[in-house]
Formats: structure tokens, C-alpha cells, sequence
């Protein structure tokens, strides 16, 4: 069998999607202001949420910022295995483990964490065991003791590339599916071959005083269709968290605790944990927070690396950052709602700035108008009143009625709109300074809309703000139905370029 001497293909920074590569499974984080990242969830409770982002970086949020937690789209865990809770033998290690799916997987991927035992002379290795019809077919890593090469062995044929072995900690990935396997050590491509059959068993075999441990086992499906039954549950309750179920099924209740394996919530009276391998999503009750936690420096939108086997159309990660450093190896950034981190260069796809100043947070996340309710009251606590600042505020609307001039004149209420009726507004210090549908002439999710605040408007100490609509008719019955938010008030010097 060829054997490996290690120089490898390194994946390249830029627009071309990256391998889900982590110790343990990767979540969708979206945090209250409508932004998401991907990340590992190491702990939940009730007071914060600790993450740990590409590049390593662990950050510690307010669970009351975070709006919801999902799998990756498209994704969904079969089992994490971090050998925490489970038995273990000897030097702490496992010296067998084997996996069964419940059903057989066409796609999928599953990686492992190998670290080398200096003291170690016997070998170890991981066995996939595929079914294509009637045809059984396995593939095997062989990880001899530390003077040797890794090998793969089996009835599969693999194009092997040269990956260097390090004493580190490696993480190994083998991700399948119909048309091909690839196996990467880290973001190297290791070995890679034809697609084979459905993945029917997974084992992992540690000899006694084996010179190389295994841990963070992730075994992951990839989905070909939601759940039908999804789009049949009832709607989300604001006023308390809901898990939703692969299945389709939510549940009302109270997540009192999760980590990467599992999640603890309350349902009624009842306590219950379920894994992660049957959740799809956590969506958390709304709180009002009079928080407004701000930046300062280069405001920039950085748009992050996308993964592998993600559709087209799948939200991507997207945070709006003040930049503090930036080099060849990566960037330093401080965010409003997730604090100071670092990310690597090759992570990020693309930085764009927006301007350079201050930026703080009014409101998190979309309120809707219409309804239940038309208007909102905020504070603000300015420090100074300096003249020599401009002062905005960018707001994110959804569903606004437009009455901008480039509106199609057959747009409904148009008249009413422009006669100042059904408007949406927002007031400074009960100074109207904008009637957001004139900035809009067509109807758009995510809006972004920059409103200059006239100077003088923002005092030192403390500030009022509304959003307040006004009806349709005299009855004041009728109201635009949208949503408003997030809103921010942005500062800048006169003399920024």
C-alpha cells in the first residue's frame, strides 16, 4: 500500500468553500441583530453562551443576545463522541468503539481527533464498512506508531497526496456520498477516491500502548429533504424558547442547559434531555434589553469563508465588526454583541468597510409593526453632544410600504402613504427626523436605510426615541404591517475621510 510522507495540498484563502473541520459538530449562531456565524457550542445555561469560532478563538456571549441555534443546512448529527461521559479504559482512551447508523447513510461525513503517545509502540486505526448492494466493501486507516507512515488498506482504490505528520493533534475528516470519498488530515487532502455504497458501520481500534490516541469521534448525514411535517407546526411562540425536531415537531419550554452533545430544557413540569442528533433548531424567547453595547474604529461587513456541501441558497456568515488589526495571518475584531476575537485570514472571504466611528446598538433584532403594536420607546445615554460629530441612524426594515419617488404609482396606498397616512416614524427627543417609506421605493427584505439626524438633536445625558406609525383611516384601525429593526446609531468626526 502507498504510504504517506506529508506535504499536502493546503486548501486556499478566498471564495472557495472550506470543509467542516472542527473538533466538535459546528452550529449556526444567529445572534438578536439578524446577523450568523458558525461555530462550536461548547456550554449553554441560562446566563451566557460559550462559543468557540473558526481559528479557535472562544467567546463567551449574553444568552439573551443569541436569537437561535441550528445545525449547518443541510446537515444533521448522528453522534458526537467526546468520551466525557463514556467509559474509557487504561490510559484514559478508548480501546474499541464501533457505530452502527440506524439506517444506512449515502451521505455524510465523519471525523476524528488523532494525538500521538510518545511512549506508544503498538498502532491503531479506523475501519469505514460500506454496502453497495450485495457487495460489502471497507476502507482502513492504519496510524502505526510515530516513526511510520499513516496507510490506507481495503477493496476501495484512493489517489494518496503527501500530508505531513506533526506531533500535534490532527483532525481527520472522510466525507462521502455517491460520486466520491475524500479524507483530510486538517485541510489537506489526504487520500480521495470514487463514490462507493451507504456507510453501514464505523470502528475505532486503539491496541494496548498504541502510540496514537483517538477522541471528538463526529458522525454527520447530510439531509436530502426537510420533513414535510415542518412546514405543519404551529407558529413560533416569542414568549417562550422552542426546540424544533427533525421530525417537523416543536416543543414549547425552557432550555435550561446544551453543550456540543446535548440539550437539558423544561417542558411543563418535566425535565428532559434530548440529543442533538434529534434537534434541528433552539429559537429563544424574546427579551427586552436596554443594553446598547457599541464599537469603535473601522465599521466593517466581513463575509466569511462558506463550508462544503452547503446549498446555494443557505444564509452565510456575515458579522459587521470594528476591524482593530489586520494582517497576513489574520484579523483582529471586536463585535458589539460577541466582544474582542481573532479570525484567520484564510477564513475570511471578504471585508468591505462602512465607515469610521462609533456604532452602537438601539434596537437588536426586527420588532413587528401593525398588529400588536405600533409604536416602540427607547433611551439613550449619550456622553457628549459635540457639534463636531455626524450622527445617523441605520435601520433594517422588512415589508415597509414604499412611497419613495421611484415608486410604481399603482402600488397600493400610495396616496395615503404620501398624505401621511399608514407611515412608519422615527422620532429623536419627540423630533420627527424620518418617515422611513419615503426612503423605499419598492418592497425589499432587509431594507438598510441611513438617516442623518439633524445636529443638536442628540443631547448629553439622557435621550428618547420612538418608532410610532400612524393609521390608515381616522379610525386608526389599519396599520403597516412590517418589521423594523435592527437599528443602530452610528457617529462620526466632520473631519473622517
Amino acid at each position: 500500500m502507498p504510504t504517506v510522507g506529508f506535504i499536502g495540498a493546503l486548501l486556499t484563502a478566498g471564495p472557495t468553500p472550506l470543509p467542516m473541520i472542527s473538533p466538535s459538530p459546528l452550529r449556526v449562531v444567529e445572534l438578536t441583530t439578524g446577523e450568523q456565524i458558525s461555530a462550536e457550542l461548547l456550554d449553554v445555561n441560562e446566563q451566557s453562551m460559550e462559543l468557540r469560532l473558526r481559528g479557535g478563538a472562544v467567546v463567551e456571549v449574553p444568552r439573551a443576545f443569541v436569537k437561535s441555534i441550528a445545525h449547518l443546512p443541510g446537515w444533521q448529527d448522528v453522534i458526537y463522541e467526546d468520551f466525557e461521559t463514556g467509559e474509557r479504559t487504561g490510559d484514559d482512551q478508548p480501546t474499541r468503539w464501533t457505530f452502527t447508523p440506524p439506517t444506512p447513510l449515502p451521505a455524510g461525513q465523519f471525523g476524528w481527533t488523532t494525538t500521538r503517545v510518545a511512549s506508544g509502540s503498538a498502532s491503531g486505526r479506523v475501519q469505514f464498512t460500506f454496502q453497495r448492494g450485495k457487495v460489502t466493501e471497507r476502507v482502513q486507516l492504519n496510524f502505526p506508531n510515530s516513526n511510520q507512515a499513516v496507510t490506507i488498506s481495503g477493496d476501495l482504490h484512493f489517489a494518496q497526496y503527501p500530508v505531513r505528520q506533526t506531533q500535534d493533534a490532527t483532525r481527520w475528516t472522510m466525507i462521502f456520498d455517491a460520486d466520491r470519498v475524500q479524507i483530510l488530515a486538517g485541510n489537506h487532502v489526504f487520500a480521495s477516491g470514487v463514490g462507493t455504497g451507504v456507510l453501514t458501520r464505523v470502528e475505532v481500534q486503539r491496541d494496548a500502548n498504541a502510540s496514537v490516541d483517538f477522541d471528538d469521534l463526529l458522525l454527520q448525514s447530510r439531509e436530502r429533504k426537510e420533513s414535510s411535517s415542518r412546514r405543519n407546526s404551529p407558529p413560533i411562540d416569542d414568549a417562550r424558547d422552542c426546540l424544533t425536531f427533525f421530525d417537523g415537531n416543536r416543543f414549547y419550554g425552557h432550555v435550561q442547559r446544551a453543550d456540543g452533545r446535548q440539550v437539558g430544557w423544561k417542558f411543563g413540569e418535566r425535565e428532559v434531555i434530548t440529543n442533538w442528533s434529534d434537534v434541528r433548531s433552539i429559537r429563544w424567547r424574546t427579551e427586552r434589553l436596554e443594553q446598547h453595547p457599541h464599537v469603535s474604529g473601522q465599521i466593517a461587513r466581513v463575509r466569511f469563508r462558506s463550508w462544503w456541501h452547503l446549498s446555494a441558497n443557505a444564509p452565510g456568515d456575515v458579522l459587521e465588526v470594528a476591524i482593530r488589526r489586520q494582517d497576513n495571518q489574520g484579523y483582529s475584531m471586536r463585535h458589539p454583541l460577541l466582544g474582542p476575537f481573532e479570525y484567520p485570514a484564510d477564513q475570511v472571504a471578504e471585508a468591505t468597510p462602512i465607515f469610521n466611528g462609533k456604532r452602537s446598538v438601539l434596537l437588536q433584532g426586527p420588532l413587528e409593526f401593525g398588529q400588536k403594536r405600533t409604536e416602540w420607546k427607547g433611551s439613550y445615554e449619550s456622553a457628549s453632544s459635540d457639534q463636531s460629530v455626524r450622527r445617523f441612524l441605520r435601520v433594517i426594515t422588512t415589508g415597509v410600504e414604499p412611497s419613495g419617488p421611484k415608486t410604481f404609482l399603482g402600488s397600493p396606498h400610495l396616496r395615503e402613504l404620501r398624505a401621511g397616512r399608514m407611515t412608519t416614524e422615527l422620532w429623536w427627543n419627540h423630533q420627527r427626523i424620518a418617515i422611513l417609506n419615503t426612503f423605499l421605493s419598492r418592497h425589499q427584505a432587509g431594507s438598510e436605510i441611513r438617516i442623518p439626524i439633524p445636529r443638536g438633536t442628540v443631547r448629553s445625558g439622557a435621550n428618547a426615541w420612538e418608532i410610532r406609525q400612524t393609521a390608515l383611516t381616522s379610525s386608526g384601525t389599519t396599520f403597516d404591517s412590517c418589521q423594523i429593526g435592527p437599528v443602530y446609531l452610528e457617529s462620526e468626526r466632520l473631519d473622517a475621510k
